[in-house]
């Protein structure tokens, strides 16, 4: 059965729009609002609980806290910077005198940098030759506030500095004021010590000027010969 040029040309344009529609059908993509449209009205139940699940959302971004240069096996560091550790419970010492050469530290408990301290001091530990005094407290002060001395009072430390055994600097005042007047320069300068003058030179005036200098000792047992 021949078909004639009219029906072919109907046939052909048919087949171009059927395949036209075909193609710009597939390049459309259907739009939803919302899973419920896109799924229709079941909900996604769980079976032993019964309630609607929510869909997964988008996946987060995991960060890792692990610090750069770690390493599993590496040695832990043990030197622990003072200035990084927080201000908890502060370790306090006295410093005392123990004679006119030497001082303590008392610490309140068991300090590690303060041992540190102690045994690089040309003294020994806990005991110190008071010249070692200011650099001692100068290596324990960078670690203020986590470790407070007290330290000595600025008046002994110049006491202690300065030579109180000049033979020049005694003070007389403690003689009784008659005496002490009635005393000649040489005779001032012996009541520092007892000397063996001769006789007629005033040893029993020094002597009596000692004596009154330590006044506040008294009761005095004095010993001399019966010419006196």
């Amino acid at each position: 059965m021949s078909c004639s040029s009219e029906e072919i040309e109907r046939k052909r344009l048919a087949a171009l729009q059927k395949r036209q529609s075909k193609i710009s059908g597939q390049n459309s993509t259907p739009q939803f609002g919302s899973p419920a449209k896109f799924y229709g009205n079941q909900l996604l139940d769980s079976p032993s609980t019964n309630t609607s699940r929510r869909l997964p959302g988008p996946l987060k971004t995991v960060t890792s806290n692990t610090p750069r240069g770690y390493h599993p096996y590496a040695k832990p560091n043990s030197q622990v910077e003072l200035n990084n550790i927080p201000v908890g419970k502060v370790v306090c010492g006295t410093v005392y005198l123990v004679s006119e050469e030497r001082f303590e530290v008392n610490p309140s408990e068991f300090c590690t940098p303060l041992i540190n301290i102690f045994k690089n001091s040309k003294s020994k530990l806990w005991n110190f030759s008071i010249d070692d005094y200011d650099a001692l407290m100068l290596k324990v002060a960078p670690l203020t506030p986590h470790i407070v001395l007290g330290p000595l009072p600025g008046y002994v430390l110049k006491v202690l500095r300065e030579n109180t055994m000049d033979p020049y600097n005694i003070d007389l005042s403690p003689v009784e004021s008659t005496l002490r007047h009635a005393l000649m320069p040489f005779q001032e300068d012996g009541v520092r010590c007892m000397i063996a003058d001769d006789m007629g030179l005033g040893k029993t005036f020094q002597a009596l000027a000692v004596a009154s200098y330590y006044r506040h000792n008294w009761p005095l047992l004095i010993v001399t010969t019966s010419s006196m």
